[in-house]
């Protein structure tokens, strides 16, 4: 109670401009720790991405929330910053969504160009850019595809040329699930659409990591003109179907595929003509008629005996004419026979074999079919898999398709997995070594300011100020050590820096000259003061 009196009592006689000072002093001490607790608290951050548009940061930054990851937004308003560590994560996570999406340019180009100072060719370039950025946004919407790319040439309007150049692109897709083939048509049937004189065989897609989807007059199925690249394509949809079934049944850590497929690209056309006589149509009919009249009215002679002798002539008979009518009628119908032509063109691909292994986990078969089982119901459970695998597959054993399934001991993970060596103390502290630089800076200023500001002001608190000090009343028996009662560690000279055989005290009282202190003490108690003096005559005079 005594010390919060005296503290009570300091702070009373400091006077409010001293007691402001002593206040500012206190605010900026707390306001300084606290900044130092969230400098010190907060995370250090790394560049995620740069350069990037309002919608692209919009969209990251929901799906950073939705992940769970801590992110802040630089101050261009164009970049992303993660915690330290956290980038390589965040890329592959952000990748999966497809993000970020800015393709970079497109029609917004034209928004920054003015009407002055634009030549006709950078007119051209810009146009092209535009149209490439429209038609990379546009794929990118599709589904299963990651990212894109497109280059255009097209032919430059000419009247001098001779030849004129046909319109030609260029795409690389990154994609990410689904079938490549199928995708790779779209694409292509999109961007010859999308293209004015550009025709389907003079656009070519690819993917990232090198495979041809579409190119020149592949019109049927665009990677036939790649082989590898389509028999890898259907091999990674065979394993996909594969291991869909089997997932659920054993497990995904308990068994690996592998399908080995031999495709047939050739191009086939048949042309085939069947008739049906069964289906007849009447073509043409010729009818023909023919009509004959004929009439005797003449003497009809006879031939006689008389005849024979000579010298005799014949006589007519005395016989009626005769007539004759003749009809003749001919019918001609000809026919036209049902026929029917059937004309195939193939332009795809067939498998002209399928080989397809699976190795599956001994133990955690033998685990799912109970405690010790025998061989009979390991070989039935092995025969059931290959079955389910065989539909799986699509095998077919007219064309020679082969199926293997094979029980092995699996090595363990870590057998073939090797640690990742942690980061060394170095590799750790240039990591870091911003936040300890700003760490000691901030821990500098606080020592600074505690020992230059707040340590004076405790011990000026803490200590009498010189209007509270009270000297000594006057005795019979004064003398310096009972003056120096009523304020311990000094005489009320002492405290007024009289003294002239030890050093003035300066951490009562503020440092004013020698008359100024003398004087106060005067008017605090003058018959003190006159006592005191007496006194210090008589030590000082002979006995």
């Amino acid at each position: 109670m005594n010390a919060l009196r005296l503290l009570q009592s300091n702070l009373t006689a400091l006077g409010p401009r001293r007691l402001l000072v002593l206040g500012l002093s206190l605010l900026s001490v707390i306001g300084l720790i606290l900044l130092v607790s969230y400098s010190l608290g907060r995370p250090s951050m790394e560049t995620l991405y740069n350069g990037l548009d309002a919608q692209d940061v919009s969209r990251i930054g929901n799906a950073l929330g939705e992940l769970g990851i801590v992110f802040d937004v630089g101050a261009d308003d164009k970049s992303v910053l993660v915690p330290i560590g956290s980038g390589p994560r965040a890329r592959m996570l952000l990748a999966e969504r497809g993000l970020p999406k800015s393709a970079g340019a497109g029609y917004e180009l034209f928004d920054t160009l003015g009407p002055l100072g634009l030549t006709s060719f950078m007119q051209e370039v810009t146009r092209v850019r535009a149209l490439e950025g429209e038609l990379a946004r546009t794929i990118q919407l599709i589904d299963g595809i990651r990212a894109s790319r497109v280059h255009l040439v097209l032919p430059d309007p000419n009247s001098l040329r001779r030849d004129q150049r046909e319109a030609s692109a260029s795409v690389v897709i990154s994609v990410g699930g689904g079938d490549r083939v199928a995708i790779g048509q779209t694409v292509r049937h999109l961007v010859a659409a999308a293209v004015p004189s550009l025709k389907l065989n003079q656009v070519t897609v690819m993917t990232t990591d090198g495979v041809v989807l579409a190119s020149g007059s592949d019109t049927g199925t665009g990677g036939a003109s790649d082989l590898v690249g389509l028999e890898h394509t259907v091999s990674n949809e065979i394993q996909e179907k594969i291991r869909t079934t089997l997932a659920p049944y054993l497990g995904l850590d308990n068994f690996r595929t592998s399908v080995t497929v031999k495709l047939n690209t050739d191009r086939h056309q048949s042309n085939e003509t069947k008739f049906d006589p069964d289906q007849k149509v009447e073509r043409s009919v010729r009818v023909t008629k023919e009509t004959g009249n004929a009439h005797d009215s003449g003497d009809s002679w006879q031939a006689t005996v008389e005849q024979n002798i000579p010298g005799t002539a014949a006589k007519a008979s005395g016989a009626k004419g005769s007539s004759q009518d003749n009809l003749r009628k001919e019918e001609l119908t000809s026919y036209e026979i049902g026929s029917k032509t059937i004309a195939v063109d193939s332009n795809g691909y067939t498998i002209d074999s399928l080989s397809v292994a699976v190795v599956i986990n001994r133990q955690s078969l033998a685990q799912s079919l109970g405690a010790n089982p025998s061989a009979e119901t390991m070989t039935a459970q092995i025969q059931e898999i290959q079955g389910l695998v065989s539909t799986a597959a699509g095998l077919r054993s007219q064309r020679g398709d082969t199926v293997k399934v094979m029980l092995v001991d699996f090595q363990p993970a870590s057998a073939q997995l090797e640690a990742v060596p942690a980061a060394g103390i170095v590799e750790f502290i240039l990591a870091r070594t911003n936040v300890l630089i700003n760490a000691a800076t901030m821990v500098m200023v606080a020592a600074m300011v505690i020992l230059l500001g707040v340590r004076p002001a405790t011990r000026m608190l803490l200590q009498a100020p010189s209007g509270m000090a009270m000297l000594p009343q006057r005795s019979d028996t004064p003398s310096p050590k009972g003056a120096a009662e009523m304020l311990p560690g000094a005489s009320a000279l002492d405290l007024a820096g009289l003294d002239a055989t030890e050093p003035a005290p300066t951490r009562i009282l503020p440092a004013q000259s020698a008359k100024r202190r003398l004087e106060q003490v005067v008017k605090l108690d003058e018959e003190g003061a006159a006592g005191v003096l007496r006194d210090w005559i008589r030590e000082a005079s002979p006995q």
